[in-house]
Parts: structure tokens; C-alpha cells; sequence
């Protein structure tokens, strides 16, 4: 019994094994016969085709980047103050704009949809740091005529969404309104910048200089502040939800009314030293649960 059983579970086995080794004799069979020749140079032309689509496609993305990248430095080059505010407010889209990576003939997998770079990341970047240190109200800002306060850049509702500007100059600058999600600004100087009602969500503020800036009701949510020197900050009714606030200075900054649910390794001391008030959501109220300050908070 249990021999007869072993020869038929033998035979179920290499018959199961011989089906796709019939399968590929008989195709091999049939890649020496005419069809084969036809089918083989048929699935080379395909495939040489589809690079020839990929490529083409890296071309025109790449050629639209340097186009925008070129259009922008020509009008902030122009020495024209309205033409400099005008490009600055649209710096973000211009400098994380994709390209789909050039794709290589022999490494089909250079040509997955997620292999892509920021050809103007770099070279953007770099333009800032000299460009954004020179500016003054006279050629990228504006003075109040009434109060006298001069502002170096007007960058108010300006376009900055995953920009990357860290360890530039951007003193004195007017950001109201702005939008700043995913910017990188990992040591920037916003020493007495205006960021009222500027939408943060997931910025990098690490080790950035934020002193006397003016926060008000900014959407910071899931920030990166760590390190960030917050002194005498206002930031009356912004958002910090989920932000993390390691080692952050906020002495005397103003956190009235300011939505700090689950902010992350805030320590109390940290709250002592700044000014809060009945308003001030703070990590385990229950309010948390409820109240949402920011439309996109976390």
C-alpha cells in the first residue's frame, strides 16, 4: 500500500515537473523556427521602444525645469523690485520640480515611475544663499510709510512649498500668509520674520534662529523645531500639534491661546519659561481630542 502510494506521488511529481519543461523545449523549439525570429525581434523592437518613450519623457521634463530655472534667475536678475518679489513668490514649485531620472538602455529598472530628481534643488539653493544675504527693502522689500518698519523680502502669501533654504539670511523678512509646507530651513536666520497665518505643516526649523518672529496663528504642525531659538516668539493661537520641540528655547515667547496637543519632547520647564494662558492647549488636555485650530493639523 504505502509503496504504491510513493510511486504515484513520484509519478504526480514529475509529471507536474515535466509540464513546464515541455512548455520550454516547445518554446525554444518554436524560437528556431521563423515565428520565433518574428516574435523575438518583436519583443526587442517593444522594448526598445518603450526606453525610446522614457526618454523622451525624461528629455521634456528636464528641458521644462531648466526653461522655468532660467525664466526665474532672468527676472530676478532684471534689477526691477516688482519683478524680484514676483518670481521669489513662486521659488518653491520652480526649485522641487521632478524629473523622471534618464533612463539607461540595459537597466530596466532606471525606468520605475518613483526614480526621480530635482535638477533645480541644487543650483537653486545655492543662488539664494548670495542672492537672499544681498537683498534690501529697496530691491526685494518694502518700508511701511507710516510706522517706517522695512521689511528685507516681501515674500507675503508667497509659494514656498518644499523649498529648500536652510542656513540662508532670511532677516526681516515678510511671510504672512505664506506656504511653507515641507520647506527645509534647517538653520535659517528668521530673526524678526513675519510668518502670520503661514502654513508650516512639516517644516524643518531645526537649529533655526526664529527669535522676535512673529507666529501668530501659523499652522506648524508635526514642525521640526528642535534646537529652533523661539525667544520672545509670538506664537499666539498658532498650531504645534505633533511638532517636536527638543531642546527649543522658548523663553518669554508667547504661547497664549497656541494649540500644543501631543507636541512632542516638550519639557516643563520649557512651558514655565514661556507665557501661557487658559487658552493654551497643552499635551493631555482633553480638548485635544475636539479641538483642531489648523485645517491640515495632524
Amino acid at each position: 500500500m504505502l509503496r504504491t502510494l510513493g510511486k504515484w506521488a513520484v509519478g504526480l511529481f514529475v509529471g507536474i515537473l515535466g509540464i513546464p519543461l515541455n512548455w520550454g523545449i516547445e518554446f525554444f523549439s518554436k524560437l528556431r523556427s521563423r515565428e520565433g525570429y518574428v516574435l523575438f525581434f518583436t519583443i526587442i523592437g517593444a522594448y526598445v521602444a518603450l526606453y525610446a518613450i522614457f526618454v523622451s519623457q525624461h528629455e521634456r521634463q528636464l528641458n521644462r525645469a531648466l526653461f522655468e530655472r532660467q525664466a526665474f534667475l532672468s527676472m530676478v536678475s532684471s534689477n526691477n523690485r516688482e519683478m524680484i518679489i514676483t518670481a521669489m513668490k513662486n521659488f518653491g514649485p520652480i526649485q522641487s520640480i521632478e524629473v523622471r531620472q534618464e533612463p539607461s538602455l540595459f537597466k530596466p529598472w532606471t525606468w520605475l515611475p518613483w526614480n526621480y530628481l530635482k535638477p533645480n534643488e541644487s543650483p537653486l539653493y545655492l543662488w539664494a544663499q548670495t542672492f537672499l544675504n544681498q537683498c534690501e527693502p529697496g530691491t526685494c522689500g518694502y518700508t511701511k510709510p507710516r510706522s517706517g518698519d522695512s521689511y528685507r523680502i516681501d515674500l507675503r502669501l508667497a509659494n514656498l512649498e518644499g523649498a529648500n533654504l536652510g542656513m540662508n539670511w532670511v532677516l526681516r523678512a515678510n511671510l504672512n500668509g505664506a506656504d511653507l509646507l515641507w520647506a527645509k530651513l534647517s538653520k535659517a536666520n528668521l530673526q524678526r520674520a513675519m510668518l502670520r497665518g503661514a502654513l508650516m505643516g512639516s517644516v524643518d526649523l531645526q537649529g533655526a534662529n526664529l527669535r522676535w518672529a512673529d507666529l501668530r496663528e501659523a499652522c506648524m504642525g508635526l514642525a521640526t523645531l528642535v534646537d529652533t531659538d523661539l525667544f520672545e516668539a509670538d506664537l499666539r493661537k498658532s498650531s504645534l500639534r505633533s511638532a517636536d520641540l527638543k531642546r527649543a528655547n522658548v523663553t518669554k515667547a508667547d504661547l497664549r491661546g497656541a494649540d500644543l496637543c501631543w507636541a512632542r519632547n516638550l519639557a516643563n520647564d520649557q512651558i514655565k519659561s514661556a507665557k501661557t494662558n487658559g487658552e493654551t492647549l497643552l499635551p493631555g488636555n482633553p480638548q485635544c481630542v475636539i479641538e483642531r485650530r489648523c485645517p491640515h493639523a495632524p
